[in-house]
């Protein structure tokens, strides 16, 4: 139950306040980039899902 909890609540931060997501993560460059593309609207949304991708990477598949 807290990993769900943990994970909505990365999300709702990253939602609203992806530069947050970057800073927690050490990554002020990315937090400051993400803070410009969220004072643009139309950026706003590729701040979340990088912000995402970043905090949660997709897995590694094996070589076989």
């Amino acid at each position: 139950m807290i990993g769900f909890i943990q994970k909505t609540f990365i999300f709702l931060l990253a939602l609203f306040f992806p530069w947050i997501v970057f800073l927690m993560n050490d990554n002020p460059g990315g937090a400051f980039v993400a803070l410009a593309l969220q004072a643009t609207v139309i950026g706003w949304p590729f701040a979340t899902i990088w912000a995402l991708r970043t905090h949660y990477p997709p897995p590694k598949k094996e070589k076989s």
